[in-house]
């Protein structure tokens, strides 16, 4: 998949955690999705429980999705942004 695409998945996965998980990933999910999710809400709860700094999972995620690393912050906020119109 490319940035783009996986921009829709985060916003998808991430809309669902807000609505279904009390903002936290579903555990049926990739390792790599429940990082992607936990990173665009923020949760570093299960960042922590789940063994994974911020900065790990920043750079698993960008590696993940092809993003570098210097533009995941931007690239989440814009995520951010799309989950929160989609979750008044």
């Amino acid at each position: 998949m490319s940035p783009d695409q996986y921009f829709d998945d985060a916003v998808r996965r991430s809309v669902t955690s807000v609505r279904e998980n009390d903002r936290h990933p579903l555990g049926v999910w990739s390792t790599g999705e429940k990082l992607l999710v936990a990173l665009v809400l923020m949760d570093r709860e299960y960042l922590a429980d789940e063994g994974y700094s911020y900065d790990e999972a920043m750079t698993r995620v960008a590696g993940g999705i092809g993003v570098d690393r210097g533009q995941l912050p931007e690239w989440l906020d814009r995520v951010r942004q799309e989950v929160e119109r989609q979750t008044p």
